[in-house]
């Protein structure tokens, strides 16, 4: 029996409320955002140019999925930024 693969969706639904939080790759801390490091795990990069270059855009390196990411796909492993940005509680 096959595994079935991960399905990352290319589309975001339209927000109702500009309050809710839309789960798109572009605001997951699961996205690489740096670019030496993303050069330096994904082989061959070099070959298209670089990480710097027009070879990935937008797409950044999912390190949850192992795979590029446009700023708008999306996932059911989404978690926001702002969680590792929380203020610790000193009560």
């Amino acid at each position: 029996m096959q595994a079935l693969p991960v399905v990352v969706e290319n589309r975001v639904p339209p927000v109702q409320d500009a309050r809710v939080a839309v789960s798109r790759c572009g605001d997951c801390r699961y996205r690489l955002d740096d670019r030496l490091a993303i050069e330096q795990r994904v082989a061959g990069l070099a070959v298209f140019g670089s990480a710097y270059g027009a070879s990935i855009g937008a797409s950044r390196l999912c390190v949850l999925h192992d795979r590029l990411v446009s700023p708008d796909d999306r996932c059911a492993g989404f978690v926001p930024i702002t969680i590792l940005a929380a203020p610790v509680n000193q009560g």
